[in-house]
């Protein structure tokens, strides 16, 4: 999206922290394309009032107010799984997310969108496993009795992870417990058994989400209103 209008791309995984928000403003980058937002009060405030126009991905929209945002449909995707699930015979569910991603505005969007779906069909709550490195826990799913019977992760590459901890767990997928990942990345056809997982449209979500970061900059530069926020 962006070669073709001669821009470059900058990527800052370590940049935005709490209390360095000032390269929002500070003239660095034309425009700021923020995947995957950690928001504090403060980091909210400064994107806000920032001079450089921002996007954001992975965050619901809404999340900062008069700030665009791109983001899966969290809701539909957990209604779709839960339906799944339950159509497998499955009540007792648990929500796996890493310590990175656990804090994260999609990684507690997510959690309450599964929340959401198990109340509505009449599910226990699902309980929220954060799984760090250790990940022997797992083990208690090769027990008569495990606590749930499906797992749904946060995305495909925790996914992948948790799959190759129970094979050297003695923990059987599906036999005793069944896995789903979000993504449909194509770790997916690598894992053994393969993955179920939730389909997101990642690289159709950043080619829009840059075309839109571009009309905003090109707005502020012609001193226009920028296009109603998607």
């Amino acid at each position: 999206a962006l070669f073709p209008h001669d821009y470059t791309l900058s990527l800052c995984p370590k940049l935005m922290r709490a209390g360095n928000a000032a390269f929002f403003s500070d003239g660095r980058f034309d425009g700021i394309l923020w995947c995957r937002p950690d928001l504090s009060e403060a980091s909210a405030i400064s994107l806000q009032h920032a001079s450089s126009p921002i996007v954001m991905m992975h965050a619901p929209p809404g999340t900062v107010l008069g700030v665009p945002s791109f983001c899966a449909d969290n809701d539909g995707a957990m209604r779709r799984v839960v339906g799944h699930l339950i159509s497998l015979g499955h009540e007792r569910i648990a929500y796996v997310i890493d310590p990175v991603s656990e804090h994260s505005v999609e990684g507690l969007a997510r959690g309450e969108a599964l929340l959401s779906a198990a109340r509505r069909a009449g599910l226990p709550a699902p309980e929220v496993v954060v799984l760090a490195n250790d990940h022997s826990l797992l083990a208690r799913y090769a027990e008569p009795d495990r606590p749930h019977t499906a797992l749904v992760c946060f995305s495909d590459e925790l996914a992948s992870f948790v799959l190759s901890s129970c094979q050297s767990l003695g923990v059987q997928v599906p036999q005793h417990i069944s896995i789903i990942g979000f993504d449909s990345s194509p770790l997916c056809e690598m894992t053994q058994p393969r993955l179920t997982s939730v389909a997101q449209p990642v690289e159709r979500m950043a080619f829009e989400a840059t075309n839109h970061l571009l009309a905003l900059i090109r707005a502020a530069e012609e001193g226009t209103p920028p296009n109603a926020a998607t």
